[in-house]
């Protein structure tokens, strides 16, 4: 998961370095627009 999430942090529409825990739900929640993030999940 970790690893998916830094994927999209490199692609620069994620800037959360607190999230990198692995709380991608949360975030995602906070982020709707992540459709990165949730894709990848």
């Amino acid at each position: 998961m970790q690893g998916a999430f830094m994927q999209d942090a490199h692609q620069g529409c994620i800037s959360m370095p607190y999230y990198k825990g692995g709380d991608l739900d949360a975030w995602i929640r906070d982020n709707p627009f992540a459709d990165l993030a949730t894709r990848r999940r």
